[in-house]
């Protein structure tokens, strides 16, 4: 098991796995995201990881706008915390994807917003992704 652990952490940066931002840009992601391509697999990996990360986000601002500790760790840290709370992110508030999406619903999402925009298809990938998923799954409006 240790040997894992190390293999995988002198592999890490060969991987491409290093916690930098990504330069892939819509149009790489599109092209991962044609049936049938190899990299099909990344491209629904990519977009549900988009996806989690939004429900994290949400679920979280949920907790924060409710008051309720963020974290709890041991017995002994279970009191309420008093550390100032981040604001909400108001981006993620237009954008509520549907409890029951499907990896195959957010790769179809994508692909038909990259064919009716491909001159935005140049920025990055995340930006790109947000923006058909605002576009197919906006959240109501509140009165």
């Amino acid at each position: 098991m240790m040997r894992a652990i190390v293999l995988l952490a002198l592999l890490w940066p060969a991987l491409g796995l290093a916690a930098e931002p990504s330069d892939m840009s819509g149009k790489d992601l599109f092209d991962w995201c044609q049936k049938g391509q190899s990299l099909e697999f990344a491209c629904v990996s990519y977009l549900t990881g988009v996806a989690d990360t939004v429900k994290s986000v949400k679920a979280l601002d949920a907790r924060i706008a409710a008051d309720e500790p963020v974290r709890k760790t041991r017995k002994k840290a279970r009191r309420k915390d008093t550390r100032p709370v981040p604001p909400t992110s108001p981006t993620l508030s237009f954008l509520c994807i549907p409890p029951a999406t499907t990896a195959q619903d957010l790769q179809s999402t994508y692909l038909q917003y990259a064919e009716n925009n491909r001159p935005f298809l140049d920025r990055p990938a995340n930006r790109v992704v947000l923006r058909a998923f605002t576009d197919a799954w906006p959240c109501p409006a509140k009165p």
